[in-house]
């Protein structure tokens, strides 16, 4: 009987990865500024930015188990949609100067003071855009809520855990992953063409947001 429990658990949590890993890996606005993080705080900076993420993640995925969520309203998508589109655009822009300015006066990026809000705070950096991101509430509301669905027949308290933690690691670890490597590409590549692809980074920036908001308003 242990036997058959221990097999279904462990079929749960791959089950759980399998599903999870193509959202936690697609790129996305989050994915972008924690590269531009990771080129000042490396590994540091991109757990920060996955610990940020957590904290707006944890308690919806709690809500949704405990029924006090239903689906979101095209209304409130709309919502989510024009104002996490506008912070892109503000990040996007501020990143953009800052990098700019790096390059006309050969400046360290990674001591412009000035490049960003953000980048004087990865977790807000998570926070921020997990919270305002749409998508990624849409999805927990959708996808998400089928995995909490049945992780509640392991209990509520014990397969929210379990289904929680078999899906938060990957996002330790790919954030973490992708900040280190762009620390690493900026000692590799230096820091000249390294703002450069900085500069990418902020006008990619820029196109989400101008994507979410057109999405908002029905522009095709």
């Amino acid at each position: 009987m242990l036997e058959g429990f221990l097999l279904d658990l462990a079929s749960f949590i791959i089950y759980v990865i399998v599903v999870t890993v193509s959202g936690v890996l697609s790129p996305g606005p989050l994915t972008i500024a924690t590269l531009i993080h990771g080129a000042k705080g490396g590994l540091k900076a991109g757990l920060n930015c996955a610990l940020g993420h957590m904290l707006v993640e944890l308690p919806l995925a709690v809500l949704i188990g405990l029924g006090l969520l239903n689906l979101m309203g095209s209304g409130v998508k709309q919502i989510l949609e024009i104002v996490g589109g506008l912070a892109l655009i503000g990040f996007g822009m501020l990143q953009l100067r800052g990098s700019l300015r790096s390059v006309n006066s050969s400046q360290d990026v990674s001591a412009e003071g000035s490049m960003l809000p953000m980048s004087g705070s990865a977790l807000l950096t998570g926070v921020t855009l997990t919270g305002l991101n749409p998508y990624f509430i849409l999805w927990w509301l959708s996808i998400g809520s089928a995995l909490i669905y049945e992780a509640l027949n392991l209990g509520l308290v014990e397969g929210l855990a379990i289904m929680y933690l078999a899906h938060v690691w990957m996002d330790y670890a790919w954030l973490g992953l992708i900040a280190h490597l762009s620390g690493c590409g900026r000692r590799v590549l230096g820091r000249k063409i390294y703002r450069y692809i900085l500069i990418g980074f902020s006008i990619a920036l820029v196109v989400f947001g101008v994507l979410w908001i057109a999405s908002a308003i029905g522009v095709s």
